[in-house]
């Protein structure tokens, strides 16, 4: 928010600079599969996951098998109860709770993913985004400014 007060915009209330900061941050990390979001979780199943965005691979550490993802539907299709035993061969997804198919509860799994990243509360809270590309948050909110000053041909330009 610093850097975005800096280019001229010290003048507007601190709730909305954040407000447009945050905003910019989150649509440039959602822009691609950047490799800075990516994340690995290890532990038993299921996993909770609370800053999923899209899991890239799942793996059964235990058992050195990689699975495949299966839609939660046809897993209930095949196994109404959910209480197949064995090992596992897939994966799906309830809400952000990763599960596998047969409720092995010993194997560890490694679940490879893009997380979202935390809202930057503070002026001390670090972006996920590498150094060097950090100026297109703030290009992204000074974008906003512009907009909400009615300022379209210089938010085009920017």
């Amino acid at each position: 928010m610093v850097e975005f007060k800096r280019r001229g915009y010290d003048h507007i209330e601190d709730a909305r600079c954040q407000l447009w900061v945050e905003q910019s941050y989150q649509e440039l990390c959602e822009e691609r599969n950047w490799p800075f979001l990516e994340t690995t979780n290890s532990a038993v199943m299921p996993q909770t996951l609370t800053d999923l965005r899209q899991i890239l691979s799942v793996t059964d550490t235990t058992n050195d098998m990689t699975l495949s993802w299966q839609d939660r539907r046809d897993v209930l299709r095949r196994d109404p109860d959910l209480d197949d035993t064995g090992s596992a061969d897939t994966f799906f997804l309830d809400g952000n709770v990763v599960r596998v198919h047969t409720g092995d509860t010993v194997s560890t799994f490694s679940v490879r993913y893009l997380k979202v990243p935390a809202e930057l509360d503070d002026d001390s809270d670090e972006p996920l985004v590498p150094d060097r590309f950090q100026d297109l948050i703030v290009d992204g909110a000074v974008y906003r400014a512009l907009k909400d000053n009615d300022e379209y041909d210089n938010a085009n330009a920017l």
